[in-house]
């Protein structure tokens, strides 16, 4: 499922909504194996088509990805240095 925090649930939806599920399973399996930023930013942007394709509102998968986003650019780097 999506990785929503619960203050955030009500506004964006359940971490196992349907409309969800496709795009989170394929973004976390993109990054499980991204070893680049350029990686994490192809895992983003199919997160962000697989989110329209599913019917995830406009303002909502921006949200979503925008917090993908952040998490790529600022956390996963400071993760992967300390692996």
């Amino acid at each position: 499922g999506a990785t929503i925090p619960r203050i955030c649930r009500p506004l964006i939806g359940k971490p196992l909504a349907p409309r969800f599920r496709e795009a989170s399973l394929f973004h976390d399996r993109i990054c499980s194996n991204a070893k680049t930023a350029e990686d994490r930013l192809l895992a983003d942007a199919v997160f962000l088509a697989l989110l329209a394709r599913n019917g995830v509102p406009l303002w909502k998968r921006w949200a979503m990805w925008a917090a993908v986003r952040a998490y790529g650019l600022f956390v996963w780097p400071l993760q992967r240095r300390r692996k």
